[in-house]
């Protein structure tokens, strides 16, 4: 077993007391060190404020558990400093042989990339090396790198879907969703690679080129943006509404001028009376509050003649349009006027008594 050490916290105490300090504390460090471990284990400082430790004839199991606590806790004592009290904690990074590798120097590599996984974690614990992990880390990293060059040879796309009005079938406008157009695989979906670009070095990036959407995580800040925004003229919609972020609380507090109901409860309203119950239900909200409200996943025109009865008459889906390339639209938009299929969802008399919604 191989155990790569990093002392969490020591930059402050360099810092604060000096390089001098600094060295004492490494040098109490290994005295701790040596305590916890047996006669036959070995440790060695390779360098700044890392450590590995040799444990031969230990397999993963209650053993090597007992003497990783005992580590931690060694170190995790008070530490005296220039007459002032510190304290470190440790991450710890193991490999096994002959479990994760055979030879002493990928061992080594990848004990040390357990233990970055340990301080990723939040540190003052120890990470076993796991070879899937690092597959799919690696995987990761590889679909990232395809990521960045795509956006560098332009192969990202916008597509766009058209929002109507059921009511004079006027387009009210279009939502803007990103696709990839990708040279091996042909036109991928935001699922096939959003997800490995939220969190990623290349998130800015890549919302810098498609400006769409983001999940609320700070609400105070997120309020401030938005204010800013409505007072230069951008309005703002809360898009999946029912799911994830999107929240009642969200729509209370944040200052948008469209609730965008999700697609899943439409599309699936026909069928399921729950559903159906639901999307009503925030249909009369949105009104209440004075907000626009846009039914998304209209799949077919019943789905339309159904969201007109609740008073919801602003739409997207498959059943108007799906997404398409920007030169495809004025063709789009012509055949739609030409068809006049709403004209059909419209009552027999008196025509739409509710405002626009």
């Amino acid at each position: 077993m191989i155990c790569y050490l990093d002392l969490d916290n020591f930059k402050p105490i360099n810092d604060r007391w000096g390089h001098a300090a600094g060295d004492r504390v490494l040098i109490e460090v290994a005295r701790r060190l040596e305590t916890c471990l047996r006669e036959s284990d070995t440790v060695s400082r390779i360098g700044g404020d890392e450590f590995v430790l040799l444990l031969p004839g230990i397999d993963a199991g209650p053993e090597l558990n007992q003497v990783l606590e005992r580590l931690l806790d060694a170190l995790n004592a008070p530490l005296t400093v220039n007459g002032g009290t510190a304290r470190v904690s440790c991450s710890l990074g193991l490999a096994l042989f002959p479990h994760d590798a055979e030879d002493a120097d990928t061992l080594l590599r990848y004990a040390d990339q357990a233990m970055y996984n340990a301080k990723a974690a939040g540190r003052d614990r120890y990470v076993r090396f796991d070879s899937r992990e690092m597959q799919q880390s690696n995987e990761r990293q590889s679909r990232l790198q395809a990521i960045v060059k795509g956006l560098e040879n332009h192969e990202f796309v916008l597509f766009y879907q058209p929002k109507v009005d059921l009511r004079d079938g006027s387009l009210i406008g279009v939502e803007a969703l990103v696709r990839w157009q990708h040279p091996e695989h042909g036109l991928l979906p935001p699922g096939e690679f959003l997800g490995f670009v939220i969190d990623s070095d290349c998130e800015i990036r890549f919302w810098e080129f498609v400006l769409e959407t983001a999940a609320i995580k700070d609400v105070n800040l997120v309020l401030l943006a938005l204010s800013q925004c409505r007072s230069i003229g951008v309005q703002v919609s809360l898009d999946d509404f029912g799911t994830g972020y999107s929240s009642l609380t969200l729509f209370r507090r944040l200052p948008v001028d469209t609730l965008k109901i999700d697609q899943s409860f439409v599309r699936d309203m026909l069928g399921d009376a729950d559903d159906r119950s639901i999307v009503e239900s925030f249909v009369h909200m949105a009104r209440a509050f004075k907000r626009n409200v846009v039914a998304e996943g209209v799949e077919t025109m019943e789905h339309a003649r159904a969201l007109l009865e609740m008073g919801c008459f602003q739409v997207q889906g498959y059943g108007i349009a799906r997404p398409t390339d920007a030169d495809a639209l004025p063709a789009w938009i012509r055949g739609w006027q030409q068809q006049r299929a709403w004209e059909a969802l419209a009552p027999a008399k008196g025509g739409w008594q509710a405002g626009r919604a």
